[in-house]
């Protein structure tokens, strides 16, 4: 019989930021708005054509958002992109080598871009909220890591 893998008890997943979604979407919904209002004042249909591409847009930005994760699992850092056809990355944190970008709103608000060195080639996530924390919880799983061999054997089998 397999052994099934329980998760890991501290897997924390980071997503992109939220309120860029919003004020994202909030702008294309004002688009569609102007549209409609022209639409109106000038009694022409043809105004309200560009509310379909603008609707795709605004849907586009909502599955984007949902399909980038950073996931810290045990001893791997698990990066996720894509909806239809996924790419997920596992890398061990000990090799790990990544780094943060940060502009003077992503300070303040707590979020950046993420970009880790990979076999493959390096990947970037953009916009990841809580970025400090991720940063904490990779450098206390490293220590941990680096540490694990100076704790063997486990307590109360020595």
């Amino acid at each position: 019989m397999a052994a099934i893998a329980l998760p890991y008890p501290n897997e924390l997943t980071f997503r992109p930021f939220q309120p860029w979604l919003w004020l994202d979407c909030a702008g294309l919904m004002l688009c569609d708005l102007g549209f409609v209002v022209l639409a109106l004042l000038a009694r022409d249909l043809r105004w309200l054509l560009p509310i379909v591409p603008i609707s795709v847009g605004i849907l586009l930005l909502i599955v984007r958002h949902h399909a980038h994760t950073i996931t810290i699992s045990g001893s791997s850092l698990i990066c996720r992109r894509g909806l239809l056809r996924v790419r997920e990355t596992s890398i061990p944190i000990a090799r790990l080598d990544f780094e943060i970008r940060q502009t003077f709103l992503g300070r303040i608000f707590d979020y950046g871009s993420v970009r880790v060195a990979a076999p493959a080639g390096p990947i970037e996530v953009r916009r990841i909220a809580s970025i400090r924390m991720l940063r904490a919880m990779i450098a206390e799983r490293q220590t941990e890591l680096y540490l694990a061999p100076l704790n063997w054997p486990p307590r109360g089998r020595r």
